[in-house]
């Protein structure tokens, strides 16, 4: 589990019990306490679950978990508009596991229910409620775009040294079409995704002179993984 994975599971768990208590400040054990504690408990269960179910391998799996998710969360703003906060860690948990233009839309759909829930409170149309949770979506999408788009080069450029390392005996690989991936990564504004340091030496041994590539590549964490 990458690093980023365990501050989800932490951010999410932290919210919503703090949501709980939040309104069982406010409201004690009114006659909706009891479906904020029911709906609280089925959010955080359906996400522990994930991972551990027989059908997990399922191509419906993750479609439909993600939608129980976001159903139990929405009832809970409707009850509880604190609970909106959650909205944070459910996105990025839409972004990992949906196609993105799917994701992109329950993100928006987020982003209005916590705009209506917030307005139900006010005695008249506060533009900052739409504006604020709109721009925090807006950069949770665009981050996890940039995080995936440095995953996706940062993986290419590990197959190509791969690639490189088993080249045939005798072959020789020129540091040029090594980096030649990093040059393109610098290209996109991800230079500094990989240093790579590669020397061609020249080595003898017993069935002729045969050239050895030694590469150096920095280790990244992972950023998505489940």
């Amino acid at each position: 589990m990458s690093q980023l994975g365990r501050w989800l599971h932490v951010s999410l768990a932290v919210l919503t019990l703090t949501s709980v208590v939040r309104y069982l400040q406010n409201h004690r054990f009114d006659d909706r306490a009891g479906w904020v504690l029911a709906g609280a408990g089925l959010l955080l269960a359906g996400y522990v679950v994930y991972g551990w179910v027989p059908w997990r391998r399922s191509r419906w799996w993750p479609a439909g978990w993600c939608g129980v998710l976001v159903l139990a969360w929405a009832a809970l703003v409707v009850i509880a508009p604190s609970f909106a906060w959650c909205a944070v860690p459910l996105a990025f948990v839409a972004l990992r596991v949906l196609p993105f233009p799917v994701a992109a839309g329950v993100v928006a759909v987020m982003v209005l229910t916590v705009a209506a829930a917030w307005t139900s409170m006010r005695s008249a149309f506060d533009p900052t409620v739409l504006a604020g949770p709109a721009c925090v979506a807006v950069l949770a999408v665009t981050a996890y775009r940039a995080l995936e788009k440095q995953a996706q080069i940062r993986q290419q450029l590990l197959e190509e040294l791969r690639d490189a390392q088993d080249a045939p005996a005798g072959s020789c690989v020129t540091s040029s079409t090594v980096a030649r991936p990093v040059h393109a990564s610098g290209r996109c504004g991800l230079a500094a995704l990989a240093q790579v340091d590669a020397s061609a030496t020249s080595a003898s041994s017993t069935e002729g002179g045969r050239f050895r590539l030694a590469v150096r590549l920095p280790l990244l964490d992972e950023p998505f993984v489940s």
